[in-house]
């Protein structure tokens, strides 16, 4: 992924410190805003990989909105910012920025 190619993004999220059965990623994102101002909520995670990146990581997340929007999100470890990478709509309308 090339961050000058994708958007940033706002994503509340929660950062694990220790093992929680409530938890089930290290990185947990709930809620995002785009530039434009739009807000999604997070239903579920549907995919979460960690990607080696230099001496960070990379985490590369798939979620699913309230409103059934499918993101696809991307975490960088050394930067600890957010891009979004696509986009897919209840319509079936897919969006690659």
């Amino acid at each position: 992924m090339n961050p000058s190619q994708h958007p940033p993004v706002n994503v509340l999220s929660i950062f694990r410190g220790f093992e929680n059965p409530k938890l089930k990623h290290k990185i947990t994102p709930y809620r995002i805003e785009r530039e434009n101002g739009t807000i999604y909520q997070i239903k579920e995670v549907r995919h979460c990989t960690r990607h080696r990146h230099g001496k960070t990581f990379m985490f590369q997340y798939v979620v699913r909105t309230k409103d059934d929007h499918y993101l696809e999100i991307w975490f960088d470890g050394q930067t600890y910012t957010w891009r979004i990478t696509e986009e897919q709509t209840p319509d079936g309308i897919v969006i690659k920025y």
